[in-house]
């Protein structure tokens, strides 16, 4: 049987489905190759690159699709469900990386690390004078979904002694340290950084937008690890030339890749990253294995 791996996945997991017998098609990410051996293969592994009903309907043999990460916005599961392909994904698999990420890129805007870097290269040791940052102990983190990632970015707050709110409607069980709100704006106009874990549906679609981002701390950080559109980024940018909030972190957008000259890029409280928060080896690993893992006990009947 042949197996479509759409994008670089990491090498334990590629080859433990070769050890399983199987036949991999690597595509790195090649729309042609994938166009090419998608009618072929009876299933495929999947990062970002979108598996929509026009594509799958090419797929024949698909029987199964194994989903490297947790996001499944890139997969028409509409199409999948009416045609019994299964969907696998990975949970848990790369949560503490993201989680890692995301307070990353709150520490370094706090200290507004990219602004001054380059006020030094263009000013001299003067830069030390002219920017100045704030802490982040005792302040106030919001967290937009509480499964995995954002429960391992609640751990990452305690030597920091942070007050922790978190907005999840579908949270099921008590969570120490943490206040759960009833309303998102409790927590939107209540918190000095705000971090977005949850999933993107139709009811998350633009779920911070210009409304939510006027409510904010006029010192509140926004960071999106999730993904790209739950945060209107119209609405951001009109925000941040507004200085209605203090900047931003953006591991995904809705759009990937930006273009070069996309206006995000050009705001030093902005920090944007290309969907990398993953990128982690101890996460490729994880995730590579039990995608793979996903993809052979299906076929064991496991």
């Amino acid at each position: 049987m042949k197996i479509l791996i759409t994008e670089k996945i990491n090498q334990k997991g590629l080859e433990m489905i070769e050890q399983s017998g199987f036949t991999v098609i690597n595509a790195y990410g090649n729309e042609e190759i994938i166009n090419k051996n998608i009618s072929e293969v009876e299933g495929i592994v999947v990062r970002t690159f979108p598996l929509n009903s026009n594509l799958l309907k090419k797929a024949k043999k698909l029987k199964i699709i194994s989903k490297h990460g947790v996001g499944i916005d890139n997969i028409d599961t509409e199409y999948c469900s009416n045609n019994g392909i299964v969907i696998t994904k990975t949970p848990g698999a790369n949560s503490l990386s993201v989680a890692e990420h995301a307070f990353s890129m709150m520490i370094s805007l706090s200290k507004n690390l990219k602004h001054i870097s380059k006020e030094y290269v263009a000013n001299g040791f003067e830069a030390k004078n002219n920017i100045i940052g704030f802490e982040m102990s005792n302040k106030t983190l919001g967290i937009i979904g509480l499964g995995s990632i954002g429960q391992n970015l609640l751990k990452l707050t305690k030597g920091f002694n942070m007050k922790v709110l978190a907005f999840d409607p579908y949270l099921k069980n008590k969570v120490d340290g943490v206040k759960i709100v009833e309303e998102i704006e409790e927590l939107i106009v209540s918190s000095d950084f705000i971090s977005i874990h949850c999933a993107l549906t139709d009811s998350t679609r633009n779920l911070i937008n210009y409304e939510k981002l006027k409510k904010m701390k006029k010192n509140a950080i926004l960071v999106n690890c999730a993904r790209g559109g739950i945060i209107n980024e119209n609405d951001l940018i009109k925000a941040i030339n507004e200085n209605l909030i203090y900047g931003a972190g953006l591991d995904v957008t809705e759009k990937e890749p930006l273009e070069k000259d996309d206006e995000l890029f050009n705001h030093d409280n902005i920090i944007i990253t290309p969907h990398s928060a993953v990128s982690t080896k101890e996460a490729s690993e994880n995730v590579a294995i039990i995608a793979a893992t996903n993809i052979i006990n299906y076929f064991k009947e496991e």
